[in-house]
């Protein structure tokens, strides 16, 4: 199940991320690395130190996921 979960991830033809485990270890796929500018430095590192500017802002959402409540952001900002 987890190796699939990757694959599905990286296989994806838009954007998409994974934050893994308990870490939250940033895994993304292509389109999603040419979005961003710390591509490729930031792929496999724990979400809180490869986001620290932004993570006051997405910390406390990732909290919120973890403990089973879902979270939708639609102006993909970081407020």
């Amino acid at each position: 199940m987890r190796l699939m979960t990757v694959s599905m991830v990286m296989a994806y033809p838009h954007q998409c991320c994974l934050w893994w485990g308990k870490d939250l270890t940033l895994i993304y796929n292509a389109p999603y690395g040419e979005t961003i500018h710390k591509h490729p430095v930031i792929f496999g590192m724990s979400g809180p130190l490869a986001w620290a500017e932004i993570w006051s802002s997405i910390g406390p959402l990732s909290e919120l996921v973890l403990s089973g409540t879902p979270v939708y952001k639609e102006d993909g900002g970081c407020d």
